[in-house]
C-alpha cells in the first residue's frame, strides 16, 4: 500500500469495486491459497458492498437536501451522480492533501488547480450550515471507513501475494503437500 490513496469519489467507487469482486478479482484467479481466505474475502466484500450502498445513500441525500447543483461540463454519468461526486470531492479536498491535479484531471477540469481549489472550498462555505455540518461529517466517516477497508484489503492481497511468491507448503488432509511449483 502506498503513501497516498486518491480519495475523490471516482477512485473510492472503482476500488469499492474492485473489492466487491472478493475471491473472483483477477489478482487471485491463479493462487493456490486464496481458498484459505474464503470467509475473510467474502466479508470484505460485503462490507464494500455496505460502503458503496452508503455512498450512494450521500448521492441521494444530496438531492433530497436541495444542496446546490453542480456538475463536470462534459458529464460521464448520471447527473445527480456527477452533483454528489462534485460535493463529495469539494468534501475530500478539505481533509487532506489531496492530489488536486489528479482529481481535476479526472473531472475534466483543466483550469489553474488552485483557483479552482479555492473556489470550490468557498462554494462549500456557502451552504447552509445544517448541509455543510451533515456532508462534512458524512463524506469524512466514509472516507474513513473506506481506508479501513483498504488497509485490510491490501493485507489481504499482499499475505496472498507473498504466499504465492514462496510456494510455501500447504497442509491437505493432515499431510503437507508440496506446492505446484517452485522458484529456483
Amino acid at each position: 500500500m502506498g503513501l497516498y490513496k486518491p480519495l475523490d469519489w471516482w477512485s473510492i467507487t472503482e476500488m469499492i469495486d474492485e473489492i466487491m469482486e472478493g475471491r473472483g478479482n483477477p489478482c487471485f484467479r491463479k493462487s493456490e491459497y486464496v481458498g484459505y481466505y474464503d470467509e475473510l474475502l467474502t466479508e470484505m466484500a460485503n462490507a464494500a458492498g455496505d460502503l458503496y450502498c452508503d455512498i450512494m445513500e450521500v448521492k441521494d441525500q444530496i438531492c433530497y437536501r436541495d444542496i446546490p447543483y453542480k456538475t463536470r461540463k462534459y458529464a460521464e454519468e448520471d447527473m445527480e451522480t456527477e452533483n454528489a461526486a462534485f460535493w463529495f470531492n469539494a468534501v475530500a479536498l478539505t481533509l487532506t492533501e489531496t492530489d488536486v491535479s489528479r482529481l481535476f484531471c479526472r473531472e475534466n477540469s483543466v483550469e489553474d488547480y488552485e483557483k479552482e481549489k479555492e473556489k470550490r472550498l468557498k462554494m462549500l462555505e456557502r451552504l447552509t450550515k445544517k448541509d455543510f455540518m451533515w456532508i462534512i461529517q458524512t463524506v469524512s466517516n466514509l472516507i474513513f471507513r473506506y481506508l479501513d477497508l483498504c488497509g485490510a484489503w491490501q493485507a489481504i492481497k499482499g499475505t496472498i501475494d507473498e504466499l504465492d511468491s514462496r510456494q510455501v507448503f500447504i497442509k491437505n488432509k493432515g499431510e503437507m503437500q508440496e506446492p505446484k511449483a517452485a522458484y529456483l
